[in-house]
């Protein structure tokens, strides 16, 4: 009798089903995070396709797919109330992040002599940014500025979302008290945003920790809209809007 042949699929089957049960555990999520994170540190300094986080974004959106993506449609709310939550947390979120950290923020530095110093400044720092990309690249700054729109528009919402409310959120909360799993993904996802600003290492610090203070303030009601509604999409459509009016009131 020959000897039972053993197929690539056969293989492959049991080695797949160990990585999902790996990234669903919360070591490997957050070993995961972790290592995601550091890639966006690469990808924001030495790559040399730096400051745009290629492979960041697309592990992003990968990995949530191999653990399971969590509802996009909405399965606690619907109808009337569902739009009416989600208005009003955009229109929050909107405040929020382009009222109090971009405008108020710039506002009260111009009042203390600071503003538009990319030290300083989130709104002066994005812009140096774009500089020093289209500077040390070659890109034309209308150029450097339409990739970073593309990011900002048309990944963040999704890739964003799988990723820390979606994997890392889902995964903690499943495994640890609410309340830990919600600071966490929190802190996780307001920290990686600094990461960007390491391309203009050691020019930026305080625009930096400002930043990360507005996303750890957008994280939260991010999660809190996800929860409530019990889907992806009422937040991805929020975060799309936020980063909308935040390239319109402070153009990257």
């Amino acid at each position: 009798m020959n000897p039972p042949t053993i197929t690539a699929t056969a293989c492959r089957t049991p080695l797949a089903a160990g990585l999902r049960s790996w990234l669903a555990s919360t070591p490997g999520a957050l070993l995961v995070t972790l290592a995601i994170s550091t890639v966006c540190a690469l990808e924001s300094t030495v790559a040399p396709w730096a400051p745009y986080f290629v492979v960041y974004g697309a592990l992003a959106l990968l990995i949530p797919n191999l653990v399971g993506i969590a509802p996009i449609r909405p399965t606690r709310l619907h109808g009337r109330p569902l739009w009416r939550i989600t208005t009003i947390v955009a229109v929050l979120a909107i405040a929020v992040d382009s009222g109090v950290f971009t405008l108020g923020y710039d506002l009260l530095l111009q009042r203390m002599g600071l503003g538009g110093q990319a030290f300083y400044s989130i709104s002066g720092a994005t812009a140096r940014l774009v500089e020093m990309v289209a500077y040390r690249t070659g890109l034309s700054p209308l150029a450097a500025q339409g990739i970073f729109g593309v990011f900002v528009l048309l990944w963040a919402p999704i890739g964003e979302e799988l990723f820390y409310r979606g994997y890392l959120y889902g995964v903690l909360k499943s495994r640890m008290p609410g309340v830990a799993a919600f600071v966490i993904a929190a802190v996780c996802f307001s920290a990686r945003h600094v990461l960007h600003f390491l391309y203009l290492w050691p020019t930026v610090s305080i625009a930096g920790l400002a930043w990360a203070l507005g996303m750890l303030c957008f994280a939260g009601l991010m999660t809190w809209l996800y929860e409530r509604t019990g889907g992806l999409g009422p937040s991805m459509a929020v975060h799309f809007m936020v980063n909308v009016a935040g390239l319109l009131v402070a153009p990257v």
